[in-house]
């Protein structure tokens, strides 16, 4: 039996089994493992538990020869034990956080998503709308999101204003949100195979990506002064375009009103390529010299 089949019977089996308790998911983890393997975890919520490595489970079976029925059922055992230790972690940590402004203050994060989106219509969301976006705060508990309420707020005698600034400086911190040529990005990046840099027009070649460390949230950069500054003074513009393709990244461009149309076409091909992902199909404008954001279309 290769990989690709232990695997896939392996889930059969475990979906089979967690159906008496739907409030599971399976799902197909790789955050903590090689690309090339594959790793599985259960989530509730949004809260996951340790991802367990069927690789190396792959191996255990061949050199042992069980079967794949009794490791799919130990596998499970193991993932409910690990979901289970780290409920109760996740919970004694939140309720420390939660519980207390100084420690939430100092781990709260923003990010970006489009008001029309199925996570607005999510009950009690602490959130600030912009324009036709909306901020929203967020935790990240060893990995677990755990998303900012009124409720929480009202108990630590805070409002979405008052912690804006700070989780948007936690966000850049944290993630080291930083501006990129998109040159640079795009010679630096696996895109480096696929690009044709000679259809490229030199409005788009210098324009800047926000790159992350962690590869998210770079959509708070929409918020930064400081970023969009510094972009304005590489581009020695004091108008900025501004185009926000996912809550983890955004193009900025130098103004010019003879390139709408251009960038127009440029939005629609990423739109089309990202889908659900894109929250946005606007092109916002940025002055700088009076730090105003507004819809240029």
């Amino acid at each position: 039996m290769d990989f690709k089949q232990f695997r896939d019977e392996v889930i059969v089996h475990m979906n089979h089994k967690l159906k008496t308790d739907d409030k599971y998911a399976l799902l197909n983890c790789n955050t903590t493992i090689p690309q090339d393997e594959f790793g599985v975890c259960l989530s509730i919520n949004d809260i996951k538990s340790t991802v367990i490595n069927l690789n190396q489970v792959y191996s255990i079976m061949e050199q042992s020869g069980i079967t794949t029925e009794f490791i799919a059922n130990r596998t499970l055992d193991m993932l409910l034990e690990l979901f289970n230790q780290g409920v109760n972690a996740i919970k004694e940590l939140s309720t420390d956080i939660l519980t207390n402004k100084d420690k939430f203050l100092s781990q709260v994060q923003l990010y970006m998503v489009n008001q029309l989106s199925d996570e607005m219509e999510q009950e009690d969301v602490a959130h600030i709308e912009i324009l036709d976006l909306a901020i929203f705060f967020h935790l990240n508990l060893n990995g677990n999101i755990i998303i900012v309420t009124n409720e929480v707020l009202n108990k630590l005698d805070l409002t979405c204003e008052q912690i804006k600034d700070v989780a948007l400086a936690n966000t850049v911190a944290v993630n080291h949100l930083k501006p990129q040529k998109a040159i640079e990005y795009i010679m630096n990046s696996p895109a480096k195979e696929y690009a044709d840099l000679k259809t490229m027009s030199a409005y788009d070649l210098e324009a800047y990506l926000i790159d992350s460390s962690t590869d998210t949230y770079g959509s708070a950069a929409l918020l930064s002064k400081t970023i969009l500054s510094d972009i304005g003074v590489q581009l020695n513009t004091d108008e900025l375009f501004i185009f926000v393709q996912t809550s983890h990244n955004i193009v900025i461009y130098r103004k010019d009103d003879n390139m709408i149309n251009q960038l127009k076409e440029n939005i629609t091909v990423i739109k089309n390529a990202l889908g659900d992902m894109c929250i946005s199909d606007m092109i916002y404008q940025y002055c700088i010299s009076t730090d105003t954001l507004s819809i240029a279309m």
